[in-house]
């Protein structure tokens, strides 16, 4: 045997854990149901595990963060796609986790009905620049070819909605460098790759004020701000009356998304914790566990189900959710 052949032998013995682990999220794609091809989506992560030896040892030291990121694909529905440059597998302080660049929210939104289009722009003090307010299109002139426009003065998102009208966000560099300073990323990508964080963070914060789609932004925002440690992701442009994003209000506070709009697998879990509560009486301890691990609409909308199943006392709700999820248990059976 050669030494090359050895030395891919070894590799292959070193990926077959991380391998199986990826197995494992199989489950997640069928329940979330976002169109992803599991199968492509597992090539895609193996290939940048072999690419990537910091990924790969961060995998091997931590095999349930790789899982977790799986999951996560599956949740936001963004492939791996390295020729699309919407969502990649990254290692970030001892773990791996789901990066998503500006190009997929963009993406997402779009997908999902809420906009038509969105581009986000970065603003130099050498450029030409006049705001027309958050619903008309700014002026923006400059030498995009120059090799340098001034320093960085703000980045803004435009974007147009079905009905015709543009919605427009601005960020001063100001905010820009302190959603930097307070991101784990500071370090990385926001080093190499500032242009690419600016337009993310406007585009996060613009997305706001964009008509529903449905859940997979948020999550995604959620996803991207876990992991870069933004614990107040949403910062006020100081336009009164602007309400914070879903995720920075309390759970109680927020509206309650149409059925419509909710993934299979939260609707899934939240069946499964009616039914759970509903047999040994355990309703704090149910909303205590989906705190824990979820927020923003998805928490709202398992906290109105619990609520809904102990106003009634459960019996009904426990029924319903047991069907769901034996019906769940034959679906996946089927696909495997």
């Amino acid at each position: 045997m050669s030494d090359k052949q050895q030395k891919l032998e070894v590799a292959d013995k070193a990926l077959q854990p991380l391998k199986e682990i990826i197995l494992k999220a199989k489950e997640g794609f069928i329940q979330a149901n976002t169109g992803l091809d599991f199968r492509a989506e597992a090539l895609f992560a193996f290939q940048a595990l072999e690419r990537n030896d910091f990924l790969r040892d961060t995998a091997l030291r931590n095999p349930l963060s790789l899982r977790m990121a799986m999951e996560n694909v599956a949740a936001v529905g963004l492939t791996l796609n390295p020729a699309c440059q919407f969502a990649f597998l990254v290692p970030r302080d001892g773990a791996v986790v789901l990066d998503i660049s500006y190009r997929g929210l963009i993406k997402i939104a779009t997908d999902s009905g809420a906009i038509l289009w969105a581009r986000a722009e970065l603003v130099y003090s050498k450029d030409q620049f006049e705001w027309r307010g958050p619903a008309e299109a700014p002026v923006h002139k400059a030498d995009v070819f120059a090799e340098d426009r001034g320093e960085f003065r703000g980045v803004y998102c435009i974007a147009k909605t079905p009905q015709g009208d543009i919605l427009v966000e601005a960020m001063p560099a100001n905010e820009v460098y302190k959603i930097r300073d307070t991101s784990r990323a500071k370090n990385g990508p926001w080093v190499t790759w500032f242009e690419e964080m600016a337009r993310k963070s406007v585009i996060k914060r613009a997305s706001k004020t964009w008509p529903k789609g449905d859940l997979r932004l948020f999550r995604a925002i959620q996803v991207l701000n876990q992991h870069e440690g933004l614990d107040e992701p949403y910062l006020s442009s100081g336009e009164e009356g602007k309400q914070p994003p879903p995720d920075s209000q309390p759970p109680e506070s927020q509206v309650v998304p149409e059925a419509s709009q909710v993934p299979e697998a939260i609707k899934k879990m939240a069946a499964k914790l009616c039914y759970r509560a509903a047999k040994v009486g355990a309703w704090e301890e149910a909303r205590e566990y989906a705190k824990n691990r979820f927020s923003g609409p998805e928490l709202a909308y398992i906290l109105d189900q619990l609520a809904r199943a102990e106003k009634v006392g459960g019996k009904a709700t426990a029924d319903t959710a047991k069907e769901a999820i034996e019906a769940s248990k034959k679906k996946l059976k089927q696909a495997a």
